[in-house]
């Protein structure tokens, strides 16, 4: 998916009623199953460049806090 696709898909799911304050969770699936997580991180930290992508970070919440 490129950085156009996302905010095109965005785009629609405002037009089609989601509200632009929509909380975004992504679908983790492993071995064991899947899981729902909205600890997620654009990693658009552009020293990276020129590697051609983003990084979209899903991460586990620390169960100790």
């Amino acid at each position: 998916m490129t950085i156009q696709e996302l905010i095109n898909h965005l785009q629609e799911a405002v037009e089609d009623g989601y509200p632009p304050d929509t909380c975004i969770v992504a679908d983790v699936f492993d071995e064991v199953g899947h899981y729902t997580s909205a600890n997620i991180l654009l990693d658009a930290d552009s020293s990276y460049l020129p590697i051609p992508y983003l990084a979209l970070n899903v991460y586990e919440e620390n169960k100790d806090e």
